[in-house]
């Protein structure tokens, strides 16, 4: 059973965590008509051309995000949240990627 304490922290993740997919959502929805006016605009037929190398150097640039799991507690990452799974670890809840900042988890076990 989760104390008080331990529910408390995972509702804050789990309220934090939607309101950064919904920042994000936004992100791409403002993104997404940055498109439609770049292929709408006067780029001559490239408009397409540059998005999809900008989207090659952004994949190139990308970094995992660093989960450290210390002795107790839960998970720090890299992009500057706590994590806290109640049995296991990423792996074995399916998790691949960072709900907070979307990038790759890698898993760094601190002893």
């Amino acid at each position: 059973m989760i104390s008080d304490e331990g529910q408390m922290q995972a509702a804050r993740v789990t309220r934090d965590a939607a309101d950064k997919a919904s920042a994000a959502a936004d992100r791409m929805e403002a993104a997404a008509h940055r498109i439609g006016v770049l292929l709408e605009d006067g780029y001559g037929g490239n408009g397409l051309r540059l998005m999809l190398a900008l989207e090659d150097e952004q994949a190139r640039n990308k970094k995992p995000c660093i989960w450290n799991l210390p002795a107790e507690g839960p998970y720090m990452t890299s992009c500057g949240e706590a994590f806290e799974f109640t049995v296991d670890r990423p792996k074995e809840n399916g998790v691949k990627f960072c709900p907070f900042c979307g990038c790759e988890l890698k898993l760094n076990i601190i002893t």
